[in-house]
């Protein structure tokens, strides 16, 4: 890829994304854009030429030019998201499942990242809810989220929701094998006592 691809309809509808997220008006977008063109490729340049190399890298420099552009050379107030979990507006879903995946446990925590992590390498999750988890994390709304990556909101929350229950049916087979494992430990100290006997 080359600097070209800084015009793909990909990479400009992000930043266009940002720029609305920062309240900067339609009418200043093209001017706008062009700036933004302007910082990513000299960016590019003071390292030593080595540019994005996927339509993803591309998106991510211009999505942090773009926001660099709109507060430092535009004058607008950063954007602060509001925390969003990303699956209904009343949080519904969100109901504890299992006391095994207590979120106040830090050890059923590591242990569920761990899973997502090992998800994520073998490429259990798809690119663009990684995308979309890495937005979550970064703090965006799920509004800001569709936008962003031209999605529809609804297609944003299906994908999210299809993520939490391959990723809750992988935390119940682990638990399923923790409970299995107690068990088995139980059996043989109980064969062990009555040998002892």
């Amino acid at each position: 890829m080359n600097n070209q691809t800084i015009l793909h309809p990909a990479v400009t509808s992000v930043a266009v994304a940002v720029l609305t997220e920062h309240g900067v008006a339609k009418k200043h977008h093209p001017a706008a854009l062009a700036l933004i063109a302007a910082l990513a490729i000299e960016e590019i340049e003071g390292k030593s030429g080595r540019g994005p190399k996927t339509l993803y890298e591309w998106q991510r420099l211009v999505e942090r030019t773009a926001a660099r552009c709109a507060v430092e050379r535009l004058g607008k107030a950063p954007v602060r998201y509001p925390y969003d979990c990303g699956i209904t507006d009343d949080h519904a879903e969100l109901a504890p499942w299992d006391p095994w995946c207590d979120p106040r446990d830090g050890e059923s925590t590591a242990c569920q990242l761990a899973i997502v992590r090992e998800m994520v390498e073998r490429g259990e999750i798809p690119q663009d809810t990684r995308r979309i988890l890495e937005l979550l994390i970064d703090g965006k709304s799920i509004p800001a989220i569709a936008r962003r990556l031209g999605l529809s909101i609804d297609e944003v929350r299906r994908l999210l929701r299809q993520t939490r229950a391959r990723c809750f049916r992988r935390f119940e087979l682990a638990a399923q094998l923790v409970r299995d494992a107690e068990a088995w430990d139980a059996l043989v100290a109980e064969v062990m006592d009555r040998q002892k006997k």
